[in-house]
């Protein structure tokens, strides 16, 4: 069982992107891994603002570029931060970090 447990932990995830947008999806990633060391470091300094204003920006273009579950992470973060939830800020910074680990970007 614990096999499998890893097997599905180390499970690459699709993500089916427009051509056009090729010239631009590496950059936005790299700004992604960017929120992550942010966020952390914003979340040590209790600098709530940033990190909703963050969540908020990931929410609106996650979803236009074809990455509707960096939207819904940003959402989440935004309403964290709303509500100084430190616990809950963490979660949506490990679960970025760990989509942006493990995604696959096919253009087509």
């Amino acid at each position: 069982m614990v096999q499998n447990e890893q097997m599905v932990e180390l499970a690459r995830v699709q993500v089916h992107v427009r051509p056009d947008y090729a010239g631009i999806v590496p950059g936005f990633i790299r700004n992604r891994h960017v929120d992550v060391a942010a966020s952390r470091t914003e979340l040590q300094a209790g600098d709530f603002d940033s990190i909703r204003v963050r969540g908020h920006n990931m929410a609106g273009c996650g979803g236009a570029l074809g990455f509707p579950t960096i939207t819904e992470i940003g959402r989440a973060l935004e309403l964290a931060a709303r509500s100084m939830d430190s616990a809950g800020i963490e979660a949506c910074v490990r679960r970025l970090a760990d989509y942006l680990d493990k995604i696959e970007v096919v253009y087509g």
